[in-house]
């Protein structure tokens, strides 16, 4: 079920936050599951029963399609929705919209 309400963002321009733990931005745009700041936001997800998941844009996670897919799936299959803020909506593939 998609969470309703406004989701409000306020992004630093070189960190992700979530909650209290701030995660550095890969620049390069790479997406390798090994990769610190994708490690991070999925640990805090996980540990803290995050049901929304706020990101400026798809490439703050990677730049390919199909690794951008895999991951909202991931994500999907957590009960995790991904908002972009860049288009101020959720992502929906993965939830069939």
């Amino acid at each position: 079920m998609k969470p309703d309400g406004l989701v409000e963002v306020q992004c630093a321009k070189t960190n992700i936050l979530v909650e209290d733990v701030a995660v550095e931005h890969n620049l390069i745009g790479d997406m390798d599951i090994d990769r610190p700041v994708v490690k991070s936001v999925v640990n805090a997800i996980v540990n803290r029963g995050y049901e929304v998941l706020v990101l400026r844009n798809q490439y703050d996670v990677t730049e390919d399609d199909s690794d951008w897919e895999k991951f909202v799936g991931d994500m999907a299959d957590m009960d995790v929705w991904v908002y972009l803020a860049d288009v101020g909506e959720f992502a929906g593939n993965a939830y069939g919209e």
